[in-house]
């Protein structure tokens, strides 16, 4: 499915076109296509550059060509197509020759001053946020009916909302769509509150550096509704210039089925955490650097809903160990040292090398121990000796996993991926109650959202299916 489809015309992004005009003479007229998943795909009606120049691109396929300038013929826009490698196309001595080209970024929009869109000179990221009104709670159209019948529409904008992080500003900026209302009577009205988040720098940074703050607006509000969310197509440019583009790029968007966000199913809506959102954002950046895959693989897992539960457990595990990892360090145990030392010394000189190997990690935490440890740093109020024993049951089923395949006891097979869909599910939501209280959300909203409302009943009774708590 296509996101964009225009004809238009296209030419080397270093090649610079006369005054007054859009194109260069050299330019070649052309199809672009961007699928929904980002990916852009140029067939043009001829050859840019010379024949023999045309014919070597088309034998030699996936080479990489440079970047494609454009203007498109419908939204009469710019384009720059980067990361440009030839994709085939067709040469024929009694036909119509051409080339296909794709690029993993397509920059779409128009730099006012006539130039071309330089994407090395940017200074904010903007992404609408259509459908997580719900998240955001707004609420600001007002309705009212009088008894004979009138209705009174009325809408008071909301001010923005700004957050300092570092060198960047932060702002929640709200709006309201409406069409043109004329003299004219009307069957029907479409109005709506819109809102949309930017992130904006004083200095510039690249397509890189924009691609990187995307994400972490992705991911954060992810994790903070408890969703699968998919953003709008981000916008960027500089605003000094008045440049303003639409980015679509390949593996921008989780490729994952997004979920529909509702105030029922958020787990922390905007308004809950609006005083402390520019510090959350912060921590989450600079934490998601820290911990890299002990944040990322909780994010991949929980948009990979609809793997294998055996994939799924093993990645949480793998996640959750590279969570403690860097949370808590390891620490030397002087007397657990000193032991093995003994024990090394007390033993035959010809096993002695055998054995050391053997204790080489004597003292590193068990599986179960690193999984406890994370759940009781937690304000959740769990009982020590229920959470040992969850520990310990998710501990034997990786175990039973690695080097049984869970098949030691075929007959029980099913029994056992009953368990293990239950401690996934559990392990899902310690996982993410970790990382949101890592980042900084108050100790009181996360006792909150596991006891009350719709999103505290499913996580309650998830811990209760694996024994967490008293059934």
């Amino acid at each position: 499915m296509s996101v964009l489809e225009d004809r238009g015309y296209f030419w080397w992004s270093e090649e610079a076109a006369q005054p007054g005009r859009f194109a260069p003479d050299t330019a070649v007229s052309g199809t672009l296509k961007i699928r929904d998943d980002g990916t852009s795909h140029l067939e043009l009606d001829g050859f840019l550059g010379s024949l023999t120049e045309g014919v070597t691109g088309l034998l030699d396929y996936g080479a990489n060509v440079g970047d494609i300038s454009g203007f498109l013929k419908n939204r009469n826009c710019q384009v720059l197509l980067c990361g440009v490698s030839t994709a085939g196309g067709r040469f024929s001595s009694r036909g119509v020759s051409y080339p296909s080209y794709l690029a993993l970024d397509c920059l779409v929009g128009q730099d006012p001053e006539g130039g071309k869109i330089d994407p090395t000179a940017l200074n904010f990221v903007e992404v609408d946020l259509d459908g997580l009104e719900d998240w955001l709670r707004l609420a600001s159209i007002k309705g009212k009916e009088t008894k004979t019948g009138s209705v009174t529409i009325k809408f008071k904008k909301q001010r923005s909302a700004a957050y300092k992080v570092g060198n960047e500003r932060l702002q929640f900026i709200y709006g309201f769509e409406r069409p043109y209302l004329g003299a004219g009577g009307y069957n029907a009205i479409n109005i709506r509150e819109t809102a949309r988040i930017r992130v904006s720098s004083r200095r510039r940074f690249e397509l890189d550096e924009a691609r990187r703050k995307f994400y972490s607006l992705s991911n954060l509000l992810s994790l903070l509704t408890g969703l699968n969310v998919r953003l709008a197509w981000p916008r960027l440019g500089n605003s000094t210039k008045k440049l303003t583009c639409t980015l679509y790029s390949r593996g921008l968007q989780p490729t994952g089925p997004a979920d529909s966000v509702s105030q029922q199913k958020c787990w922390f809506p905007y308004p809950s955490i609006s005083q402390d959102f520019g510090s959350l954002y912060e921590n989450w950046r600079s934490k998601s650097d820290e911990f890299g895959p002990g944040f990322y693989i909780c994010l991949g897992s929980k948009r990979q809903s609809t793997i294998y539960v055996e994939s799924r457990f093993g990645n949480l595990i793998s996640g959750l160990e590279s969570f403690h990892r860097t949370k808590f360090p390891s620490r030397n145990n002087a007397g657990l040292s000193a032991k093995v030392g003994r024990i090394l010394q007390s033993v035959l000189p010809k096993d002695r090398r055998w054995l050391k190997q053997r204790l080489a990690y004597a003292d590193e935490p068990s599986l179960a121990d690193r999984i406890m440890e994370i759940i009781e740093q937690l304000p959740l109020g769990l009982d020590t000796k229920l959470v040992s024993a969850f520990a310990k049951g998710c501990a034997d089923s990786r175990n039973e996993l690695s080097h049984f395949a869970g098949k030691r006891k075929s007959a029980q097979y099913d029994r056992f991926v009953d368990l293990l869909t239950s401690q996934t599910d559990a392990l899902m939501n310690l996982y993410a109650l970790a990382i949101l209280h890592e980042i900084g959300v108050p100790s009181e909203l996360l006792a909150a959202r596991v006891r009350e409302g719709y999103v505290g009943n499913r996580i309650m009774r998830s811990f209760s299916e694996v024994g967490l708590i008293p059934s």
